[in-house]
Order: structure tokens, then C-alpha cells, then sequence
């Protein structure tokens, strides 16, 4: 299985040989794997053990139940591609630093793969990504009891997606009954590229995707892709689409994505129904980014990496000022890097700078 797939498995009591079967073709002994267990009861265990050891998981934890459902995600091998013994020199980013300014939810992941590559990466939690504030539910809970009502579901992020199907989970009593509740709605889910992966992970069947288009020597999924595919497919016109978003809070600006995704849906004919179903608020402030602060001002930052817009309105507040970011970069020659070219343009147009795209930036 590719690395960072995903696979859903279910269990009866202890598992089934038919299951344990599919397993060992999925993976190898020796993967590693990331088990979220749930039971009927509503809790849930998390351990982390090779497939061998998951096969007996519900014994091994304790778990002598009528149902159990196991969620195993691979972790990638992140230095599988580099030589393990390289010294230095053979590091494409030997010594250099690069802020990375992604919520934790993704940084690490940023930051295997530049420690890999020789770089030193200093963290800067621009944006935070959580749970949306109880006070908002209300109308969340309404949408997630009310499925049928809408033609599609359309993700545009996995927060969203991990969002509402924790979310359903939690109303409907069990990961099982969440998947009916789905089902039984006859609502058509739409992911963006890799993350119809999660939503398989959740167990949700058919998934639909749009197609990818090629920018910059990468295949891209988009939002516009999405309103396009439906149109296609003549699903758009008179069609409910739920749309679940971020909350941008604490004076973030929301980016233009979300908006003109909506926009782009009702253009096509359909309604388009906004859900915030998580938020994004500034992950850090000026007083605890100080040293990191005096490092871009004095010239010790070779690159600064984005993964969204949110990323750059967030380390405008702790690096005080759009200003003082643009001198940093003139002044020393940063490079900005951007995953992908929404990020790169958003980012760009907000420091009147040139924004790479994240492939090139293993190589600089």
C-alpha cells in the first residue's frame, strides 16, 4: 500500500480470518500502523504497533466485544528515497534553515521530510486548526441530522472531512452508524485528490473525485474542479451542496477559496450551503516568537514554507507586519515557498513577492 494510505477494517470479537486475510495483503509484517479503535460503548483506544501485532489488536488491548472497528493508517518511511549513511554534503539542504509556518496538524510531516533532506526547520505555528468552539455547534449538529436534504457533500480539506465524520460519529452513537446515516441520506461525497483516501479510511463508499489538472509538472486538485465535475456529470443545476468550512477567527481574513468556491457552485446552478465545521485562529503570537522573530530580521532564515494562505496572514501578526516580512526578504534574499499555486498566489499578492511552489524547494 502506498505510504500514508489509508485502510478501514472492521472486526467481529476478535476479528475474522477473512479481514486479518485482506489485511496481510495490504500491508507487511512489519508496517507500521496507527490504530483508532472504537467500540460500541462510544470509547475509543489509539496504539501504535506493526500489522503483525494488529492482527490480534482487540485482545491485545483488552477489547472482548461484539463490535470493534479498527482504523490503520501506514506511516510513510520518510527517508526511503535518500541514502540512510549520506554525509552532509550529499544533502540537498545541507544547514539550511527553513521556517515552516503550518499548525501542528501538518508540520510534522513538513519537518521529516527537510530534516531528511538536510535542513534545519524552525517552527512558527502561524494558524491553528481545532474543534469548533461548542457555542457554534448548533447549526452543525442541525445539518449532520438532516443529511437527506442534500444531493452532495463536498470536502474541500481533511479537516473537514475528519470534521463532520467525528462529528456524525459522536451523534450517531458509533463509527457503523455514522456510515448509515450517510447512507441512508443517499448524499453523494466529494473529496479533493488524495483526500477520498480518508474518507475511505471513515468507510465511506464511492467517493467522487474531480479531475486533476497539471501545473508546474504537478497534477493539482481544485475546488473549480470540483464545480466543473458537476457540471459535467449534469449533477450541478438544482443540486444541494453542503459545504463544510473553516471558521477563520481572531482576525484572520478568510481566503478567497472558500467564497469563491460557493460562488463558483451557485453560478452552476446549485445551492450551495455553507457549514463551519472547525476553526482557524493564529497559532502563536509576537511574545512567543520572539527569538524566531530576531532570526528572520537578522538574516538567519534561508526559506520560508507555506501550505496555505491562512499561514501568511498569521505570520504577518507574529513578525509584525507584512513590511517587516517583505524587508526580511529583500534585505537577505529569503525565498517564499508555497504548496501549490492557490497558496503561492495568496502569499505572493500579500508580500508583493515572488511565491515558489513547494516542488521546487528541495531543490534550492
Amino acid at each position: 500500500m502506498h505510504p500514508g494510505a489509508y485502510l478501514t477494517a472492521h472486526w467481529q470479537g476478535a476479528g475474522t480470518l477473512a479481514k486479518k486475510q485482506s489485511l496481510m495483503l495490504s500491508f507487511s509484517p512489519g508496517s507500521p500502523v496507527t490504530l483508532r479503535c472504537h467500540h460500541i460503548m462510544g470509547a475509543a483506544h489509539v496504539i501504535t504497533a506493526n500489522i503483525t501485532h494488529c492482527m490480534q489488536c482487540p485482545a491485545a488491548i483488552g477489547l472482548q466485544l461484539r463490535q470493534v472497528a479498527v482504523r490503520a493508517v501506514v506511516q510513510p518511511d520518510i527517508g526511503s528515497e535518500r541514502d540512510p549513511l549520506a554525509d552532509e554534503s550529499q544533502l540537498p539542504l545541507s544547514g539550511k534553515r527553513i521556517m515552516i509556518t503550518a499548525p501542528r496538524q501538518y508540520a510534522h510531516k513538513l519537518a521529516a521530510y527537510l530534516i531528511m533532506a538536510g535542513a534545519r526547520p524552525v517552527w512558527v505555528p502561524s494558524i491553528s486548526i481545532t474543534h469548533i468552539r461548542q457555542k457554534d455547534k448548533s447549526k452543525f449538529d442541525e445539518q449532520m441530522q438532516n443529511l437527506s436534504q442534500y444531493d452532495h457533500i463536498a470536502f474541500t480539506s481533511r479537516n473537514g472531512i475528519h470534521a463532520v465524520m467525528q462529528r456524525l460519529e459522536e451523534l450517531q452513537g458509533s463509527p457503523q452508524a455514522a456510515l448509515q446515516a450517510l447512507s441512508d441520506g443517499k448524499v453523494q461525497c466529494w473529496a479533493l485528490g488524495a483526500d477520498a483516501q480518508l474518507l475511505s479510511a471513515y468507510g465511506v463508499q464511492s467517493v467522487q473525485t474531480p479531475a486533476e489538472v497539471s501545473w508546474c509538472r504537478a497534477n493539482v486538485a481544485s475546488t473549480q474542479g470540483l464545480v466543473t465535475e458537476l457540471r459535467k456529470q449534469g449533477r450541478a443545476q438544482g443540486a444541494r451542496v453542503l459545504c463544510p468550512v473553516p471558521l477563520v477567527t481572531e482576525g484572520l481574513v478568510e481566503p478567497p477559496v472558500v467564497p469563491r468556491f460557493l460562488e463558483a457552485l451557485q453560478a452552476a446552478g446549485a445551492e450551495a450551503v455553507r457549514l463551519d465545521v472547525y476553526q482557524t485562529a493564529p497559532g502563536s503570537n509576537q511574545a512567543a516568537c520572539a527569538v524566531e522573530r530576531q532570526l528572520l530580521r537578522n538574516g538567519g532564515i534561508h526559506a520560508i514554507a507555506f501550505s496555505s494562505t491562512a499561514e501568511a496572514q498569521g505570520l504577518t501578526q507574529i513578525m509584525c507586519g507584512a513590511e517587516a516580512i517583505r524587508d526580511a526578504v529583500h534585505d537577505h534574499s529569503i525565498i517564499l515557498a508555497a504548496h501549490g499555486p492557490y497558496t503561492a498566489a495568496g502569499a505572493g499578492a500579500m508580500f508583493s513577492a515572488l511565491v515558489r511552489t513547494s516542488l521546487l524547494l528541495l531543490a534550492l
